[in-house]
């Protein structure tokens, strides 16, 4: 018999006080399967678990998916194409991406109402959207004409376009991020006076819908003057202005590492395009893990600022890290033994600290979904969703209840309706046959079933 004991955690409000037990591993893996092909590749998560990205499917073509409830679901293509990849889904569930509209050429779409819109571009034929906020913005890439040899950032909401041209004109810029205050970031080409690529954050200060000078700001590199780094790239940037990529750490590209810049009292130290001293000193390389090419990239962060993304490690290999707490951790340390995973790279992190990303699994290549054990992953709308795995021993299967108290006190518990569907198996449950109350407390069990 297994006897585990039950975990209980409490809310009010959507506020988790959480009593953890110890467990052997911290999180979860879950293997999102494909559309019926061998590959499939995550690139995006939002608060509500639901992650994006692509897979082969039964006829061997890249399409975008969802992923939700554990069920993958294909976003199909625009007309005229047979592949989509969707980059990036916000917390209302819209999602953005690129799809062909014929084999050579490409548009960001919006996914939204089941349906994939093509959202054009502002002259060219071709886009690609990165990544999408709250209120419906896109930034990502497009080139300015139809024979133009480099590409610009866009902002894009409700059809109109903000074109966001490289600090050097004439030259490339590419957008990766964006936040909910419209922040973009990405890669600029950069002369001053050698050629350079350097991360940029932008931002229409004048709400105007255009460019303008002064809106672009460069954050430099990792370099000094006696070691200048040529390149530096923004991946994602958070709702508090915290900015993560890679940067060159010496002359020339490469060694590459994760970078963080956190804004000071919302500036970010920007040096001087022109200088030779490339340095940004508000930013901070987070290190590698501690492979022999000595380079990390990173992908993601949350609003507590968490971040992922990957690193090569003493074997050779990229791996998955986590950085939290002054800490780089490889997430392959993070999740069961034996799971037939390894896990290579960390795409999307969200505020509850779940994890997207790619690996092998028992050798194929998969996307995955890391979710810690036990915890409350949402309370929204009054519906209550929980992870199955509530022990030490990864292989117990609980069953669950819930209780409400509007005081705390040890006697007021009382069993949640309805009562006579208890336990549940599902890992979800409903408040809303309650009367309102302005406070109340509710606690779920989880428990072995009876005779294991």
């Amino acid at each position: 018999m297994n006897t585990s004991r039950a975990m209980w955690w409490f809310f009010v409000v959507g506020l988790l006080l959480a009593v953890h037990a110890n467990a052997a591993a911290e999180y979860t893996v879950t293997d999102l399967g494909t559309l019926g092909g061998n590959h499939a590749e995550a690139n995006g998560l939002n608060n509500r678990g639901q992650v994006v990205g692509w897979s082969l499917d039964a006829d061997g073509r890249h399409q975008a998916f969802v992923w939700q409830n554990g069920r993958m679901t294909g976003l199909g293509f625009l007309p005229g194409g047979t592949s989509s990849v969707a980059m990036a889904i916000n917390n209302g569930g819209k999602i953005t991406g690129h799809a062909h509209i014929s084999a050579a050429n490409q548009r960001a779409f919006l996914y939204v109402s089941n349906s994939m819109i093509n959202i054009g571009t502002w002259g060219s034929i071709n886009s690609m959207g990165r990544a999408i906020n709250d209120q419906g913005a896109i930034s990502g890439t497009a080139p300015p004409t139809n024979n133009s040899s480099y590409n610009s950032s866009f902002y894009w909401q409700t059809n109109q376009y903000t074109q966001i041209p490289a600090f050097a004109p004439g030259n490339s810029c590419d957008a990766y991020g964006i936040n909910n205050l419209g922040q973009v970031c990405g890669i600029t080409f950069v002369y001053s006076p050698n050629p350079r690529w350097w991360a940029y954050v932008w931002h229409d200060d004048n709400t105007n819908g255009l460019h303008d000078n002064g809106e672009m700001k460069l954050l430099g590199t990792l370099g000094s003057k006696d070691s200048v780094g040529e390149v530096s790239a923004a991946n994602a940037i958070n709702d508090h202005g915290l900015v993560v990529g890679w940067s060159a750490i010496s002359n020339g590209y490469y060694p590459r590492h994760a970078f963080l810049i956190t804004p000071s009292n919302g500036i970010w130290k920007l040096p001087s395009y022109s200088n030779t001293d490339p340095t940004n000193l508000l930013m901070r390389s987070l290190g590698t893990l501690g492979g022999p090419t000595n380079n990390s990239s990173a992908n993601a962060l949350n609003n507590h600022g968490w971040i992922v993304g990957t690193s090569d490690t003493p074997a050779g290999t990229n791996q998955a890290f986590l950085w939290r707490n002054e800490t780089m951790l490889n997430l392959n340390s993070l999740i069961p033994p034996d799971t037939g995973w390894v896990l290579t790279n960390a795409t999307a992190i969200n505020d509850a600290n779940e994890i997207a990303g790619n690996g092998l699994f028992n050798g194929e290549p998969r996307a995955f979904l890391l979710r810690r054990e036990g915890r409350i992953h949402e309370f929204e709308s009054h519906v209550l969703h929980w992870s199955g795995i509530w022990s030490t021993n990864i292989n117990e299967t609980n069953v669950f209840t819930v209780e409400y108290s509007a005081t705390l006190q040890p006697d007021s518990w009382q069993p949640a309706p309805p009562t006579s569907q208890w336990p549940i198996v599902d890992m979800f449950w409903s408040d809303d046959i309650l009367p309102p109350a302005s406070t109340r407390f509710f606690r779920v069990q989880a428990r072995p079933f009876p005779g294991e």
